[in-house]
């Protein structure tokens, strides 16, 4: 939301602009911009509301370019004081890309009585705070106005836009079914799972119960008589105590997946086993069609 404001400064008539800055609660974002004579008196107002698409600074810059054509038609000195550190900033650059930017600076090279000046933000400055005021009424009897979308806010839609299809597609999928109790909800973070780790969660790592799919091994027994799979060699199997984790009961299965996943120690562990196991193939591997004993 903006709001503006026009007074007489001090006996010379300079004319004094307040600007100041902020984002409003909820989704709107917006700035205002105020002026205020040392008796108090006010003798204009503006306010105006933007897109929740549009940023806070697109904001403070459409407020300090309303003050700065108002102050260019005045035919006197005006100072113009903004807490918007970043627009005053970017008034100075050479490198602005902002189109209200540059519209602003094109006004100010061409009028050498308009000042621009910063102050502090929520301090006690009465125009300031008038300023504060005037952007929360803007919320519902503000002027709409209209700025182009800015490229982050383009770019956060498409994010989230790949980030439900995704989610569609692995809630939908058939594959990596395995991955999904794990991992139900996709995210755009990484997990840091090393290879070993990822072998681990999917399976597909110097198992018997894997390898015998692809016929590396005659059977998806390990060499202790059960299927070796990653929970067995995790949990279960004599040959591998060294690296063996607490055995879930079956109602917490997936939370013991997720658990020994999330824990970097508990990951460590796991990469030991997964290398322990591919260096010791035929340590693990059973010379047998059939199970030597039945599981427990």
């Amino acid at each position: 939301m903006l709001s503006a404001c026009a007074a007489p400064f001090d006996d010379r008539d300079k004319l004094l602009w307040i600007i100041s800055g902020k984002a409003t609660e909820g989704l709107w974002k917006g700035d205002h911009s105020q002026c205020q004579s040392a008796n108090e008196a006010i003798t204009k107002t503006w306010k105006a509301k933007l897109s929740p698409a549009n940023t806070v600074f697109q904001a403070e810059m459409l407020a300090l370019k309303a003050a700065i054509e108002w102050a260019n038609t005045a035919n006197e000195d005006v100072n113009i004081w903004s807490d918007s550190e970043s627009s005053l900033q970017a008034l100075k650059s050479f490198n602005v890309k902002s189109k209200i930017t540059q519209e602003a600076q094109i006004t100010l090279l061409e009028n050498a009585r308009i000042r621009l000046g910063w102050v502090k933000a929520h301090t006690g400055i009465k125009g300031n705070e008038i300023a504060d005021t005037l952007a929360k009424e803007a919320t519902t009897d503000g002027i709409p106005a209209s700025l182009p979308f800015p490229k982050s806010f383009l770019k956060k839609q498409l994010l989230q836009l790949s980030l439900s299809r995704w989610q569609a597609e692995w809630d939908n999928g058939e594959t990596g079914r395995s991955v999904y109790s794990i991992i139900p909800k996709i995210s755009n973070k990484q997990l840091h799972w090393s290879r070993e780790c990822i072998q681990f969660a999917t399976g597909h790592g110097p198992f018997p119960s894997y390898l015998k799919r692809f016929g590396l091994h005659s059977t998806d027994y390990c060499g202790c008589g059960e299927i070796g799979n990653p929970l067995h060699y995790a949990t279960r199997c004599p040959l591998t105590l060294s690296y063996h984790h607490k055995e879930p009961s079956p109602q917490f299965i997936v939370h013991w997946w997720k658990s020994a996943l999330s824990r970097k120690l508990s990951r460590r562990n796991i990469d030991n086993l997964i290398t322990f196991l591919a260096t010791n193939e035929d340590l693990i591997k059973s010379q047998n069609t059939t199970p030597s004993h039945t599981p427990a």
